[in-house]
């Protein structure tokens, strides 16, 4: 399945996916999970939490329908891109793990984007885009540094997280 970031964060549709898809369809556009919730003792259709590498989806209670699709950011070594499952292209990724909250507002700026920016109650600076997906980012932690000097060391600056797109 072919799908556009540009599109994802302008309308919050992934692709041919949407919010109040059933668990059927986002099987038939993406295959079977390569990880769900549960996987050592839960078939993939009893879990409501599945991923694609890179890219998750959570279903309802009931595990009948979308209520969220987030694609997450990693921290790697190997060029922070995103890893997807096979069948999946994402395109026209301008963004990675090292995106900067101010870079990101930049480009959103420059295509003429509107949105609003908040902060949750998980620490989280949230940037809410009027098509219905929220960017999040957070500060990151220094490991080295902070078991050297024995305390917790967040960065500056806040960095990309996730883009996803969920119930309201």
């Amino acid at each position: 399945m072919e799908v556009s970031f540009q599109s994802f964060l302008m309308t919050g549709k992934f692709g041919e996916l949407a919010i109040g898809d059933s668990k059927s369809f986002v099987k038939s556009k993406l295959g079977i999970p390569v990880w769900w919730e549960g996987k050592a003792t839960l078939s993939c259709d009893q879990s409501n939490v599945w991923s694609y590498e890179d890219v998750g989806i959570v279903f309802d209670k009931s595990g009948s329908r979308v209520i969220k699709i987030e694609i997450v950011f990693e921290d790697r070594d190997d060029n922070n891109s995103l890893r997807l499952t096979d069948g999946l292209n994402v395109s026209d990724v301008a963004f990675n793990s090292e995106t900067t909250i101010g870079q990101f507002v930049e480009r959103l700026v420059c295509s003429g984007l509107t949105f609003n920016q908040d902060r949750n109650n998980y620490g989280e600076v949230l940037i809410r885009i009027p098509g219905g997906s929220v960017a999040a980012f957070r500060e990151k932690v220094d490991y080295e540094r902070s078991i050297a000097l024995e305390r917790r060391i967040a960065s500056d600056e806040l960095y990309l997280e996730s883009v996803r797109i969920e119930q309201e």
